[in-house]
């Protein structure tokens, strides 16, 4: 068993993925990290967004691996990001992301589309 947090100071961790070699890449509000699971240890952490959402739960925030680069939304963005030089491009913007504060009285309702036409 084996406990840590990746980026001291984020409030949650919205998405994960291991890309071929076993790394783990995850999502925080604004980071981006790779988790090396053998040395248990973070191995790099890059800030992309200056929005700050560290207090409320989004959901629509998602990470894949696919064909050698990190694919994801994050903050109303479709992107990708190389994982040799963590350049990301913006695919897409308009994604809409229902969010709930930790104090709202009502479940937290989630639901992501993109909207056409949008850049």
């Amino acid at each position: 068993m084996f406990e840590t947090v990746p980026v001291p100071g984020a409030q949650n961790v919205s998405a994960l993925t291991f890309d071929d070699e076993g790394h783990l890449w995850g999502f925080t509000a604004n980071e981006l990290f790779k988790f090396d699971p053998e040395q248990r240890k973070v191995v790099l952490i890059k800030k992309y967004f200056g929005v700050d959402d560290s207090k409320i739960y989004a959901t629509g925030r998602e990470l894949f691996w696919h064909r050698g680069q990190l694919v994801g939304t994050s903050t109303g963005r479709l992107f990708r990001i190389d994982p040799r030089t963590l350049e990301m491009t913006v695919i897409r913007t308009g994604w809409r992301t229902w969010r709930s504060t930790a104090t709202a009285p009502t479940t937290t309702t989630a639901a992501a589309r993109c909207t056409a036409g949008r850049r």
